[in-house]
């Protein structure tokens, strides 16, 4: 409910060192509770919840909630580059559901990608561009590592083992 609340979720969220923060927006909170919390995780959820009856006024305004915290993101906080993601519904409902899936397969995606290394045996003909991609992205982005070795490289280290080890292994 304020900012020295944010403070002490923040520190218990970096101490377990988490994937993916999800912040339910039950209503209008404080932008300073967002800004606090923004950097904790490296993915960031802000989740809103139906409003629990349809007429009258709202009880809750959780829309609005996640509304206004993803402007002070864009917005206040744009130089932080925090990139979030919103979700909707009751954890019941397949709006909800299906979208927190989605970014669980993501994440775990993205987590599986991270200091993996790529070899490309025989590299890339000429005239192939539209296979070319920017190493350097995956790099900086995941941490991924990328090698070429030439198809003679990799059959003289596939020769140089010794036979009866290699049959054993298939084995295995």
């Amino acid at each position: 409910t304020n900012r020295e609340e944010a403070e002490k979720v923040r520190k218990e969220i970096e101490d377990r060192k988490i994937d993916l923060l999800l912040v339910q927006t039950t209503t209008f909170g404080s932008g300073e509770i967002i800004e606090v919390l923004a950097g904790s995780s490296p993915w960031l959820g802000l989740w809103a919840v139906p409003e629990s009856r349809e007429t009258g006024t709202m009880p809750l305004n959780s829309l609005c909630g996640v509304n206004f915290y993803g402007a002070v993101l864009s917005t206040y906080l744009k130089r932080g580059g925090f990139k979030f993601k919103w979700f909707y519904g009751n954890p019941d409902q397949a709006i909800f559901e299906d979208s927190l899936l989605v970014t669980l397969r993501a994440l775990n995606a993205i987590k599986l990608l991270r200091q993996s290394r790529i070899a490309n045996i025989g590299g890339i003909p000429g005239g192939y561009y539209d296979v070319l991609f920017d190493q350097g992205f995956f790099r900086t982005k995941f941490g991924v590592t990328f090698f070429t070795h030439e198809i003679g490289e990799v059959v003289a280290k596939a020769n140089s083992y010794d036979q009866s080890q290699v049959a054993a292994y298939a084995e295995k």
